[in-house]
């Protein structure tokens, strides 16, 4: 299945409804050439029975508008219960590791990539938990890897069919004699297309961000403080080095 299959769907239903192709792919957030792709088949809205420009003009930013709310109404929820949410220290670490390792660019994808299998095993728990879309997995693997191998190896890891997962040679690998690394067993990546899901995981980031933020101010605020005083004043100082020498 398409990573991107709930977005294709939404494509086709506009198509439908008889919307453009620059008006999809400015709803969806998607290139034109992508959404070209999905519909290409599809019949052609006449020219005659298109609405006119002011009306579909709003339909577009009607349509945006909702799907914005969806999502903002997502990440809302999660920085209002993220105080309590992260409580959890291993859903706390999954989040942090997802801020190093997992994908960060694309607002439709939750993805995680890694080559340690705890580290995947943790982030696959709770991603599988947090999404009821299909996960996609892909394994990129050496010319030395054995293929049958390392795939038993990480769907016994993360319990999951052997099928599921699609093994290919990673980029530039088959230029190598042998590995100069220490992947004993690949690379290992995989994602979901749950739009809701990222925006949860990234109100999490953001709210852990702000604590850290918070914490580094509160720590560092004093001793800046206490430099800038001493610049000031030298006896101040020396006031205060003569009182650790006591300590």
């Amino acid at each position: 299945m398409h990573r991107y299959s709930h977005v294709r769907e939404k494509a086709v239903a506009l198509r439908n409804q008889k919307y453009s192709l620059d008006e999809i792919a400015s709803m969806l957030s998607v290139n034109k050439s992508t959404v070209f792709y999905w519909i290409k088949d599809m019949e052609r809205p006449p020219l005659d029975k298109q609405k006119n420009a002011e009306a579909r003009a709003k339909a577009v930013k009607s349509v945006v508008l909702k799907y914005k709310k969806l999502r903002d109404d997502a990440y809302q929820q999660a920085i209002a219960s993220a105080a309590e949410d992260l409580k959890d220290a291993s859903f706390r670490d999954f989040i942090c590791l997802y801020m190093g390792e997992g994908s960060k660019s694309d607002r439709n994808w939750v993805g995680f990539i890694n080559s340690d299998p705890e580290l995947v095993r943790i982030s696959h728990r709770f991603i599988k938990k947090m999404t009821k879309r299909k996960i996609r997995y892909v394994l990129h693997l050496y010319p030395d890897h054995d293929k049958t191998d390392e795939i038993g190896f990480w769907a016994s890891c993360l319990h999951i069919d052997p099928s599921l997962i699609m093994a290919i040679p990673k980029p530039g690998a088959n230029k190598l004699k042998r590995r100069n690394t220490r992947l004993k067993h690949g690379i290992f990546s995989f994602g979901t297309a749950d739009t809701y899901l990222k925006s949860r995981i990234d109100a999490y980031t953001d709210f852990i961000k702000g604590q850290w933020t918070s914490e580094t101010r509160e720590l560092v605020t004093p001793l800046v403080l206490e430099a800038s005083i001493a610049q000031c004043d030298p006896a101040v100082s020396d006031h205060s080095k003569k009182g650790k020498g006591h300590d």
